[in-house]
This record gives C-alpha cells, sequence and structure tokens, in this order.
C-alpha cells in the first residue's frame, strides 16, 4: 500500500488540506503520483503544535490533476472513520464559516 504524508504546521495549511464537506472527513496530499478514485491510501500527518504523527487508511476521493493558483496538484483522501473530523473542526472553528478557497472540494 501506497503513503502520503502531511506535515501541518499552521491552521491556515490545515484549513487548505481539510475536507470536510466528505462525510467522515479528510485531508488533501500535494503528491506528483495521481492514484485513481477508490484506491486505499496509507496515510500520514501531524497537526499544528503537536509531537505526534497520525495514522489512517483511507480512499482517495479526490483528485487535482495539475497545480492551479489556489492548490499543488494532489489527491484528497477520506477518512477511514471519522475520529479525526470533530477534533480538526474544534481547530478549524472560526475558519470554517468562511467562503476562502481551499485546496480541496
Amino acid at each position: 500500500m501506497d503513503c502520503v504524508e502531511l506535515d501541518i504546521t499552521t491552521l491556515e495549511q490545515l484549513y487548505q488540506a481539510y475536507m470536510g464537506r466528505v462525510q467522515s472527513g479528510g485531508l488533501y496530499f500535494p503528491s506528483q503520483t495521481l492514484w485513481p478514485l477508490g484506491t486505499e491510501l496509507l496515510c500520514r500527518f501531524r497537526l499544528p503544535q503537536q509531537a505526534n504523527w497520525h495514522e489512517y487508511v483511507g480512499r482517495v476521493v479526490w483528485v487535482n490533476p495539475q497545480t492551479t493558483s489556489h492548490a499543488d496538484k494532489g489527491v484528497g483522501v477520506a477518512f477511514g472513520d471519522s475520529a479525526f473530523k470533530p477534533p480538526i473542526e474544534q481547530l478549524l472553528a472560526d475558519r470554517l464559516a468562511t467562503s476562502k478557497l481551499t485546496s480541496t472540494l
């Protein structure tokens, strides 16, 4: 199984990567490799100001085939379950209601 990794250092970067419109949530991983929709990936990420890495196995639910003005080439991977969604949304509480573009859906 292929692995993608994202070291999220700021809340802005988390906002850009978070996929809240996916039912269980998910993250966007910039990548030169574009896996087909439905591909299972091992995903590793670290949240701002946290030392520990989180891992999950998720499925590719979105593919951005080329870099644009607001997003690098990469894939969106849904969380395997919704355990990460509440803590991420708590961190992003002040930002989720904005209409600012993100790297995802």
